[in-house]
C-alpha cells in the first residue's frame, strides 16, 4: 500500500449542507441494506467503498463484518488504516495492534501502527518498538522510516530525524512523505537552500503534494518573500481544499502582511470547511478584533476557550481583547496564564502592563514591563508605556527618561512629547516642561491630548485662571466630547465655584449618560448641599439606563457607607447589583467583601467562591476567598486559597507574603519560611517579606541564620541601613545589647533617621551608657530643633520610669513645636494632673477639642474631672470613651474607679465584671480589678 504522502492535513466538514447530509443518508441506508450479507460479503463491499475513497462508508461495512465476525483479521487492519486516514488516532493503534495479535501480516501493519503512534504523540514508544526494524518491502520499510524520523523530530531530535529520512529515500526515492521529511528537517536545521530543494524533489514525485507546497511556504515565509510564500499555499489548498492547516497558514501569512481585506476575504472559505474548527474561530475572532468588532471577538474566542481552555494565542487574544473592553480582571487572568506558561510573550507583558496601569497599580505593573528594558530592544510601544508606567508611580525621572528616549527616536510622537511635558513639571523643571507641552499642542491642530495636558498642568500648579484659559483651546478643538466638560468641571470644582462645576458635570451627563466619574463629582457637590437622596439620584438615572452596570451599583454603596447609611441599606444595593448584572464578579466580590468587613464570614466566602467557580483564575476572586476562610478561622483552607493566588500571580510578591501569614498561623512555619524565601526571590528587598522571615526564624531561636540573612541584605546593599538595622534587633532580642549599638550605629552612618536615633539611643541605655545615650540624643535635637518623633520616645521613657517632671519638659516642649496635636496635649494633661498641675484639665479640654471622639482623651479628661470632684461631668466623659472603644478593659477598669468613689457600687461592680471578662487572667488589669472588686 504504497501512499504518495504520509500526513494529510486535518480537514473539517460543513456543519450544514444539505446535499451532503442526503448524500450521507443515501450511504446509511445502503450500508444497512446490506446487513444480511455475510462478513465476507461486507469486506468485499468495504473494499470498493475504499477504492472509491468513501472512508465512511467503508468503516461501516467493516465495523459491521466485525460485529459479525470479530476474528477477521484483514477487517481489522483495513479497519485501523481507515481510522488513521480519518484522524481517529487510538482508535487506529487498538485496531492494528488486534490485526497483529490475529495473525495479520506484521510487515503491512508496522509502517501505518507507527505512524498512528506518531500522531498520537507516543514518540518514545515508537523508537522503543521500531527503531532498527527491517522490513522486507522497501516502500513499507521507507514508510516506517518516515514514522521513525517524524518521531525523532517530536522529541526535538533533528539530526537523527534527518538520517531517518535519508535512510526512508533510499530504500524508495519515489517516497514524498521522506522527501518533505527531509526538506523539514533541514529547515529546522537553518538550511534554507537544501529544505527548498527537498520540497522541489518531493514536487517533482507527485505535482500535487500538499505538504511540499507548505514546506516551500515556510521557506519562502522565512526569507520574507511573502508574495512566493502565499502562491506556494494557494498550491497547497488547491491541492487539498479542506486542509484546515493550510487554510490557517494562508490567512495568517496575509495577516502578517497587514493585508486585512484578503485575510477576510479568505476565511469563508475556511469556514466551509471546518466553521468551529479552533483555528478557524481563532483568526474570526482575530479579524473581528483587528476590524473593532468587539462583541463578536468576544464570541468567538469564548467558543474556542471553551474547546480549549489552555490554547496560548488564544488566551494572548483574549486578555487583549477584554483588555479593549476596559473588562481589566479577565484581562489580567488571561494575560497573566500566558505568562506563566510563556514568560518571553512581549506583547502580553506590555497589555497585562497596560493593564494594571489603569486599574491604579502601577508598581505592578512596574514589575511586569521591567523584562522588556532590562536589554537595548526595548521598542517605542514598550517605552512609551513605561514611561506612563514610572509616571504613575511617581518615579519622574525614569519617566522623564522613557519619554525621552521616545521623542529622541520619534520627534513628531505628540503622546510622547506631551507626557514628557508631563514628568518635567512633575520633577520641578516647570519651563521645559510648558515648552514641551505647548510644542506637543502645536503638532497636531486635531488631537486634543496635549490640551488635555497643558490643562492637568496648570491645575498643577494651582494657576487656575490658565487651566481655563487653556481649556478654551481644548473646548474648541473637541466641543462634544464628555472628558472636555468633564475636566471644565475639574477647574471649576477647584476654583469653588460648585454651582457652575455641577452644571459642566451635568453636561458631561448629557453627553455620555453612562460617565460614571461625572455621577460620583455630582454626588459630592451634592451632598455638601442637597443631601444624600439628590447625590444618589445620579446614580439611580445611571442605573435606569443601564441596569446592568455593575460599577454603578458598587459606587453607589461606597456613597452610602461614606455618608454613615446602615449597612444593611448599603448591603441591600450591592444585592441589586448582583442580581442586575447577571451575577457580575464585581458586584459579587464587592457584596463579599462587605459581609467581611461586618464579620460575616460565611456570606463572604459563600460568594467569593461562587465567583471563583465561574472564574477561577480571578486574582480579585481568590483573594477575596483566601481572606474570607482565614477571616473565618478555616486556616487549611485559606492556605490553599492564598497558595492558588500566588500561583496566578508568579510575578508578585504580596500573594506569597499573605500566604506565609496563613501558613504560620495554620502551624506549617516550615512552609512559611519556604513562601517568604520564594517572595524574596521574586522581588529581592521587599521589607516586609525580610521582616517576617526574620521573626520566624527568631521565634524559632535561629538567631545564627537571622544573623546571617540580615548580612546577605547588607552585601546586597551595602548603602542602606536596612540590613545593620536587621542585625540590631536581632541582637536586640538576643539580649546582646553592645552587638546592638554597634550594628545601629552602622546603620546610622548610613542614614540618620529619628527610628534609628532611637534604636541606639535604647541600646545604649540597655548596656549601661546613659552617657552615651544623652549625648546621642542630645546631637541629635541639636541638629533637629523641630524633632517630635525622638522627643515622645524620651517623654514615654521618663514616664516608664516614672521621671514625671522630665516627661512633662519635654512634652511642654512637643506642644510648643506642635500645639494641634491631641495625642501631645492629652499626654501632657496627664502627667500634669500626675504632678497636680492647675492646668491640667484645661490641657485635657484642649486635646478634646480637636478629638471629640477620641477615646483615650475621653478617658484622661474623665478621670482628672472625678479627681478634681466634678464628677458628673468625668463619669459622662468616661461612659463616651468605653461607647467608643468598648473592648478596651482599662477604660471599663478607669469608670469602675470613678463610680466607686461616687458610691455606686452597683454599676462599678458590673464594669469590673466585664473587665475580668476582657483582661487576661493573670495580666495587672485582671488583678487590680479583682482587688477592686473585694473592696466593694
Amino acid at each position: 500500500m504504497t501512499r504518495s504522502k504520509s500526513r494529510r492535513p486535518h480537514s473539517g466538514t460543513p456543519r450544514s449542507a444539505p446535499k451532503l447530509v442526503a448524500a450521507a443518508t443515501l450511504v446509511a441506508a445502503l450500508v444497512l441494506a446490506g446487513c444480511s450479507e455475510s462478513p465476507d460479503k461486507m469486506l468485499d463491499s468495504a473494499k470498493e467503498y475504499l477504492a472509491r475513497n468513501d472512508l465512511n462508508a467503508a468503516s461501516i461495512q467493516l465495523k459491521n463484518a466485525l460485529q459479525e465476525d470479530g476474528s477477521l483479521t484483514e477487517a481489522r487492519f483495513l479497519l485501523g488504516s481507515v481510522y488513521l486516514e480519518q484522524g481517529d488516532y487510538p482508535g487506529s493503534v487498538r485496531e492494528l495492534r488486534r490485526a497483529i495479535k490475529l495473525g495479520f501480516p506484521e510487515s503491512e501493519v508496522v509502517p501505518l501502527l507507527a505512524e498512528a503512534l506518531v500522531r498520537s504523540g507516543e514518540f518514545d514508544k515508537v523508537l522503543d518498538e521500531f527503531s532498527g526494524k527491517t522490513l522486507e518491502d522497501e516502500s513499507r520499510q521507507s514508510r516506517l522510516l518516515v514514522a521513525i524520523g517524524d518521531a525523532h523530530i517530536g522529541l526535538g531530535q533533528v539530526d537523527k530525524a534527518q538520517g531517518s529520512y535519508q535512510s526512508a529515500l533510499d530504500a524508495n526515492a519515489a517516497n514524498v512523505a521522506a522527501w518533505v521529511g527531509l526538506g523539514r528537517s533541514k529547515f529546522l536545521l537553518g538550511d534554507l537552500d537544501g529544505a527548498l530543494a527537498d520540497a522541489n524533489s518531493a514536487l517533482a514525485v507527485n505535482a500535487a503534494a500538499g505538504e511540499a507546497h507548505a514546506l516551500r511556504a515556510d521557506v519562502f515565509a522565512a526569507r520574507d518573500q511573502l508574495p512566493d510564500a502565499i502562491a506556494a499555499l494557494e498550491a497547497a489548498l488547491k491541492s487539498q481544499p479542506r486542509a484546515v492547516n493550510y487554510h490557517f497558514s494562508l490567512i495568517a501569512m496575509l495577516l502578517a502582511r497587514n493585508d486585512l481585506d484578503s485575510a477576510e476575504q479568505r476565511l469563508p472559505a475556511m469556514r466551509a470547511v471546518a466553521a468551529r474548527h479552533p483555528s478557524t474561530l481563532y483568526l474570526k475572532a482575530f479579524i473581528d478584533f483587528r476590524r473593532d468588532r468587539l462583541p463578536e471577538a468576544r464570541d468567538a474566542i469564548t467558543d474556542l476557550l471553551r474547546q480549549l481552555p489552555d490554547h496560548l494565542p488564544a488566551q494572548l487574544l483574549a486578555g487583549n481583547l477584554h483588555l479593549r473592553l476596559n473588562e481589566h480582571a479577565t484581562a489580567q487572568d488571561y494575560l497573566e496564564r500566558v505568562l506563566a506558561r510563556a514568560p518571553g510573550q512581549r506583547l502580553a507583558r506590555r497589555a497585562l502592563a497596560a493593564s494594571l496601569l489603569a486599574t491604579g497599580e502601577p508598581a505592578k505593573a512596574k514589575d511586569v514591563l521591567e523584562p522588556l528594558l532590562s536589554g537595548q530592544s526595548a521598542d517605542i510601544r514598550t517605552l512609551s508605556l513605561a514611561g506612563q508606567v514610572y509616571l504613575a508611580a511617581g518615579d519622574f525621572e525614569r519617566a522623564s527618561d522613557y519619554f525621552a528616549s521616545v521623542v529622541a527616536a520619534d520627534p513628531d510622537n505628540v503622546s510622547a512629547r506631551t507626557r514628557l511635558g508631563v514628568t518635567r513639571l512633575a520633577s520641578g523643571d516647570v519651563d521645559q516642561a510648558m515648552a514641551d507641552l505647548e510644542s506637543a499642542s502645536q503638532l497636531d491642530d486635531t488631537l486634543a491630548q496635549p490640551d488635555v495636558a497643558l490643562v492637568l498642568a496648570h491645575l498643577r500648579r494651582g494657576d487656575l485662571d490658565k487651566a481655563l484659559a487653556a481649556h478654551e483651546e481644548l473646548a474648541r478643538k473637541q466641543p462634544d466630547i464628555a472628558m472636555t466638560h468633564h475636566l471644565k468641571g475639574g477647574i471649576l470644582l477647584a476654583q469653588g465655584d460648585l454651582p457652575a462645576a455641577r452644571e459642566a458635570f451635568l453636561k458631561v451627563l448629557d453627553i455620555q449618560p453612562d460617565f460614571l466619574a461625572a455621577a460620583v463629582n455630582l454626588a459630592r457637590i451634592d451632598l455638601a448641599g442637597k443631601g444624600v437622596e439628590a447625590a444618589r439620584g445620579h446614580f439611580d438615572k445611571i442605573i435606569a439606563r443601564n441596569p446592568g452596570s455593575a460599577d454603578a451599583y458598587v459606587l453607589l454603596a461606597g456613597l452610602l457607607e461614606q455618608t454613615g447609611a446602615a449597612a444593611v441599606d448599603v448591603r441591600t444595593v450591592l444585592e441589586e447589583g448582583v442580581r442586575a448584572s447577571s451575577g457580575a464578579h464585581g458586584a459579587k466580590l464587592a457584596l463579599a467583601r462587605h459581609h467581611l468587613l461586618h464579620k460575616q464570614t460565611s456570606a463572604a466566602i459563600a460568594l467569593a467562591q461562587e465567583v471563583v467557580a465561574a472564574a477561577p483564575n480571578n486574582p480579585a476572586a481568590v483573594e477575596t476567598l483566601a481572606r474570607a476562610q482565614f477571616a473565618a478561622g478555616e486556616h487549611q483552607q485559606a492556605v490553599s486559597s492564598f497558595t492558588r493566588l500566588a500561583r496566578l500571580q508568579p510575578q508578585l510578591p504580596e500573594p506569597l507574603i499573605v500566604l506565609a501569614e496563613a501558613q504560620r498561623v495554620a502551624g506549617d512555619r516550615s512552609g512559611a519560611e519556604q513562601s517568604l524565601r520564594r517572595a524574596l526571590a521574586v522581588r529581592p528587598g521587599v521589607a516586609q517579606a525580610e521582616q517576617r522571615l526574620l521573626a520566624l526564624l527568631m521565634e524559632a531561636n535561629r538567631s545564627e541564620e537571622a544573623l546571617s540573612f540580615a548580612r546577605e541584605v547588607q552585601k546586597q546593599r551595602p548603602d542602606a541601613a536596612v540590613g545593620h538595622v536587621y542585625e540590631g534587633d536581632i541582637h536586640v532580642a538576643s539580649g546582646s545589647w553592645s552587638e546592638a549599638v554597634a550594628a545601629f550605629q552602622r546603620g546610622l552612618e548610613r542614614s540618620r533617621t529619628a527610628d534609628l536615633i532611637i534604636r541606639v539611643h535604647a541600646a545604649q541605655l540597655r548596656a549601661g551608657r546613659p552617657a552615651d545615650a544623652a549625648r546621642t540624643s542630645s546631637a541629635w535635637l541639636s541638629a533637629q530643633p523641630a524633632d517630635l518623633q525622638v522627643r515622645s520616645y524620651l517623654a514615654q521613657t521618663a514616664l516608664g520610669e516614672m521621671r514625671y517632671e522630665d516627661a512633662e519638659s519635654i512634652y511642654r516642649e512637643m506642644v510648643a513645636i506642635g500645639p494641634e496635636s491631641p495625642i501631645v496635649l492629652n499626654n501632657l494633661a496627664w502627667v500634669a494632673g500626675q504632678l497636680k498641675r492647675p492646668d491640667a484639665i484645661d490641657l485635657a479640654e484642649r486635646a478634646l477639642a480637636l478629638a471629640p471622639d477620641n477615646a483615650a482623651v475621653l478617658d484622661t479628661l474623665g478621670m482628672l474631672q472625678v479627681e478634681a470632684g466634678m464628677h458628673d461631668k468625668g463619669v459622662a466623659h468616661l461612659q463616651k470613651a468605653v461607647a467608643q472603644a468598648p473592648r478596651l478593659p482599662a477604660l471599663r477598669l478607669n469608670l469602675a474607679r470613678a463610680y466607686t468613689t461616687m458610691g455606686r457600687t452597683d454599676e462599678a461592680g458590673k464594669e469590673i465584671d466585664e473587665v475580668l471578662k476582657l483582661a487576661p487572667e493573670g495580666s495587672a488589669l485582671h488583678e487590680e480589678a479583682s482587688r477592686l472588686k473585694m473592696g466593694l
